[in-house]
């Protein structure tokens, strides 16, 4: 999913997608839609008849991988099919293009969307085919206001990738097969397959009609590069080196990604990792992927010292007959994998209100001189609303506690406390809310940052409060709200 934490989602609730494809774009986009609904509740429909009657939002062509050099007018009579029904029902065009389209490679130059190079057919009929469609495409558009985005990618990296250099690439570095990267090929663009997919939602999302946008990383390699680059990851690979250059085999260009950074996207995945990601998923692992220097290869060193943790808070919660469970991550971990999550790096334990003030009562006096007890009155620079126990002469900064490094940032446990609320269903959704928008403010006002609301009435008055309320302040109204049915009896939790 997409990093950026305002991502406007909004704009894809409901929308009607018709995916006109290769197998590949077509398998792909649609497992990406559908898992966008899942986590996002964005309820986009998919479509793969071009028949369909309903109206539709989008039509996404996939251009590139639907041209046949050997029946191009076949590939016409598709892309006029595309054009003509995109302008009936009104829809929206992605035309998914290729890097291809810039023509003749030469050395040393990057593409933008707003340049082309001298095209030899003999060698590019592709590149030739593929600047005629858009060209169609952009007079369609001048014809008859039929709003389409002209996406360019570059080569993909991806276990199950249409490029057929990449993909045999691929099987050489697992031993699957013979492939040959050449001495004389200028610099390529490279991308991930999920980062061309969170550069289609910014271009979807953000981005203007009737506009090209290329969609490439930010690392380019000449063969050779890439070369010493795989052998450093994967020594053993069946990969050669070919003095020859097929102008026809490696129609390949390095292209500029500043325009649809100017969107908001950047890409995350480097072309080594790519590479790593892409023989793990080639080979059909069920087993958790996970870099071999994840946490300096140190996370299993972690996950052992958060056992000790808990079995130090257990320890404490017997000798003072303190009820807690394990929650979250952790709770899934002990009964899905009868330990750790293989990736996680924290652990969470849950009490009830009561049980939580009485362990805050004894732990100081209770837990070994290695560890700290972090709450916002043993630690001025830390607000969390619920306590941290951390590990002494360790540091374990996330990305924003990171941003407070005097404040102690040891390997930790969260320690949170279940809170009570309303009988009453109204009542208790008012409760709800009134804590989460205070826990909202305290949190902000220590990042100093902007809260984000759908609610304009919320957005403003919560960012009034966030600058008018000294954080001590909020910190105090956000517990008395957390607490408010603290001492009511037989009434449920709040989450």
């Amino acid at each position: 999913m997409i990093k950026k934490n305002n991502f406007n989602y909004k704009k894809l609730f409901n929308k009607k997608v018709l995916l006109y494809c290769s197998e590949f774009w077509t398998k792909t986009l649609e497992y990406t839609f559908l898992e966008t609904n899942r986590i996002k509740k964005t309820n986009i429909t998919v479509y793969k008849d071009i028949n369909h009657y309903e109206k539709i939002d989008y039509i996404i062509f996939d251009a590139a991988q639907s041209l046949n050099e050997k029946e191009p007018l076949k590939y016409f009579e598709k892309l006029n099919e595309v054009l003509e029904i995109s302008y009936q029902k009104e829809a929206h065009l992605i035309m998914i293009s290729s890097s291809e389209i810039y023509g003749e490679i030469k050395k040393g130059v990057k593409f933008s969307e707003y340049e082309r190079n001298r095209i030899d057919i003999k060698n590019s009929l592709r590149a030739e085919v593929l600047q005629f469609s858009e060209s169609l495409c952009k007079a369609k558009s001048e014809e008859n206001g039929m709003k389409y985005t002209i996406l360019r990618i570059s080569e993909i990296i991806c276990d199950e990738t249409p490029d057929k250099n990449i993909f045999n690439l691929i099987k050489a570095i697992k031993q699957d097969g013979d492939a040959f990267l050449r001495t004389n090929v200028p610099e390529t663009s490279y991308i991930y397959i999920s980062d061309v997919l969170t550069g289609l939602f910014f271009v979807l999302v953000y981005g203007k009609d009737n506009s090209v946008y290329n969609i490439c990383g930010d690392e380019d390699a000449t063969d050779l590069e890439l070369y010493s680059m795989i052998k450093k990851y994967f020594p053993n690979s069946n990969i050669k080196v070919q003095e020859d250059f097929d102008a026809k085999v490696a129609r390949r260009n390095a292209i500029k990604n500043t325009k649809l950074k100017s969107l908001g996207w950047s890409p995350e995945i480097t072309i080594s990792d790519a590479f790593v990601i892409s023989c793990s998923a080639y080979e059909k692992k069920e087993d958790v992927f996970m870099f071999d220097d994840a946490y300096d290869g140190k996370l299993q060193t972690i996950q052992k010292l958060l056992l000790l943790h808990i079995l130090e808070i257990d320890r404490v919660c017997k000798k003072h007959n303190i009820k807690y469970f394990l929650g979250g991550g952790t709770l899934l971990g002990a009964v899905r994998h009868k330990g750790f999550i293989p990736w996680d790096d924290d652990a969470d334990i849950m009490m009830l209100r009561e049980d939580y003030d009485k362990f805050l009562s004894v732990v100081q006096n209770e837990i070994g001189s290695n560890l700290f007890l972090q709450t916002p009155k043993t630690d001025q620079l830390n607000h969390c609303a619920f306590t941290k126990i951390r590990l002494d002469n360790t540091i374990f900064a996330t990305k924003f506690t990171s941003k407070f490094m005097k404040m102690h940032n040891g390997v930790f446990i969260d320690i949170l406390a279940q809170d009570k609320t309303s009988n009453t269903k109204f009542i208790s959704k008012i409760h709800v809310f009134f804590t989460k928008v205070f826990k909202s403010i305290v949190f902000h006002k220590w990042e100093r940052t902007k809260i984000e609301s759908d609610n304009k009435i919320v957005f403003i008055i919560a960012n009034i409060l966030r600058a008018v309320l000294p954080i001590k302040l909020a910190e105090k109204i956000q517990n008395k709200t957390l607490t408010l049915y603290k001492k009511k009896k037989k009434i449920p939790m709040a989450i």
